[in-house]
């Protein structure tokens, strides 16, 4: 796979894609709207925005059905978060805890979804369908990792200079020029908060992909 296709989502084609990202931007709007005439609900915002972004774009392009978390298997996973499944006793595949949590691992935007919100509510007010697929096109990416890990990636260096860097503009993301300081010039810029902190792209794969899943985890997402 090519590193810059890493965790990209599939294309429906054209037609089926500005269709729903006119949609998502109706939708985007309107929540905005909603907002500004009952602001103490701006709480709750988030996830609506997080709700409508998955059912209208994200999970029917990452193949994840839903309510089925080993949906996430067309995701690439992290080594460590692949290393976690195990098949049980009556051959259901099933994810193992070292520190005993019941959900230890977590599906993540790569680049973080709240600057994706930000200029899909931009583009709300000063965008076309077309120029929002292809912001959603080179900017969604997805992958499969611990919770811990996560952790580490939330709060690296990289990923507080981006939330800084939009709140001062008021923008969503900044131009992958800026992303690319912080990263080596072969490396897909949407991954460097991974990559600033240890991650060897290399190592993420989809589950069909893996070559290091027990035989008998691999027989059953067959």
């Amino acid at each position: 796979m090519n590193p810059s296709d890493l965790g990209a989502l599939d294309s429906l084609g054209q037609e089926r894609d500005e269709r729903d990202a006119a949609l998502l931007l109706e939708v985007f709007g309107s929540i905005e709207s909603w907002i500004v005439r009952e602001p103490e609900l701006k709480s709750v915002s988030n996830k609506l925005y997080a709700y409508s972004f998955g059912a209208i774009w994200t999970d029917k392009r990452a193949g994840i059905p839903v309510g089925w978390r080993l949906g996430w298997s067309a995701v690439p996973w992290s080594a460590a978060a692949r290393a976690l499944l195990a098949v049980d006793a009556r051959g259901r595949i099933v994810v193992r805890s070292a520190t005993g949590s019941r959900d230890p691992l977590s599906l993540e935007h790569v680049v973080p979804k709240g600057l994706l919100f930000d200029e899909l509510r931009r583009l709300c007010q000063f965008g076309t369908a077309a120029e929002t697929v292809s912001f959603l096109h080179e900017n969604t990416r997805l992958a499969v990792v611990t919770k811990e890990e996560g952790k580490g990636v939330f709060a690296s260096a990289t990923a507080t200079a981006l939330w800084r860097r939009a709140k001062m503009r008021r923008s969503a993301l900044p131009p992958a020029a800026y992303l690319a300081e912080v990263t080596a010039a072969s490396h897909p810029w949407q991954w460097a908060r991974y990559l600033e902190v240890g991650h060897d792209l290399g190592s993420f794969a989809t589950l069909r992909e893996a070559t290091d899943l027990d035989p008998a985890i691999r027989e059953r997402l067959r």
